[in-house]
């Protein structure tokens, strides 16, 4: 009932309009495949928030890739949002050129897999809204203790940067996470929730919005996040 209610996954949804896109959809950055503005504008013009995967890239060519998609924001009718994905476990030198494109460019999302908590805030002091993978629920704890508020959730039956658990268990076990750390409904619009593994059609769709119905509750803004459903 709630979920139907919620309508958490529907277009133009709290999360959605937090995004400026038509759906609560996000489009998973994938090595080789999204990293290119072609690519990226085609994920928009269809309604969701795209990212590119800066995956190894030197600064050179992060910041070339970083001015293509600029130059093709610009050239669009609106400002549609985009974001990169970033490896929070490259080596600290390779980071570092990677963030010093960043700080030029500040594009307005970044997702940052096998990262850390303070790498996120980082990235949001550039005015950069960044997500962080939480594979599990002791590392989204210490997420959410030093005030990170997005998060992906991945199941390993993705093909990214995932833990050992199934999606089913793995969400089960966030939702308790987030509900037990909760604040009051009014003090909740922060937190920005992604579910992705498994999910490609409208009955996955309707089973990831039933299971965060807590979460909608509580005001915290639910989507999908989805990858080879672009291919």
């Amino acid at each position: 009932e709630i979920a139907a209610i919620s309508d958490a996954l529907s277009p133009d949804s709290p999360l959605a309009l937090s995004h400026g896109t038509k759906f609560p959809v996000v489009q998973g950055a994938m090595t080789r495949v999204s990293d290119n503005a072609e690519f990226a504008l085609a994920v928009a013009e269809n309604g969701a928030l795209p990212f590119l995967a800066l995956s190894l890239m030197r600064e050179r060519e992060a910041g070339a890739l970083l001015t293509s998609i600029s130059e093709k924001v610009n050239l669009t009718d609106k400002n549609f949002p985009w974001g990169v994905g970033l490896l929070g476990f490259l080596p600290s030198q390779l980071y570092q050129e990677q963030m010093r494109v960043l700080s030029r460019f500040k594009p307005p999302y970044a997702l940052i897999a096998g990262g850390q908590s303070d790498q996120a805030k980082a990235l949001e002091t550039l005015g950069i809204k960044t997500y962080l993978h939480a594979p599990s629920p002791l590392i989204l704890r210490s997420y959410l203790e030093s005030g990170c508020r997005r998060f992906v959730f991945e199941g390993n039956e993705c093909g990214g940067h995932v833990g050992p658990r199934t999606s089913f268990l793995l969400w089960e076990q966030m939702i308790d996470v987030l509900l037990e750390f909760a604040p009051p409904k009014e003090e909740s619009s922060d937190f920005h929730i992604l579910f992705a593994g498994g999910i490609h059609d409208a009955l996955s769709a309707k089973m990831v919005a039933t299971m965060a119905a807590p979460l909608s509750k509580k005001g915290m803004k639910v989507g999908v996040l989805v990858g080879t459903a672009y291919l």
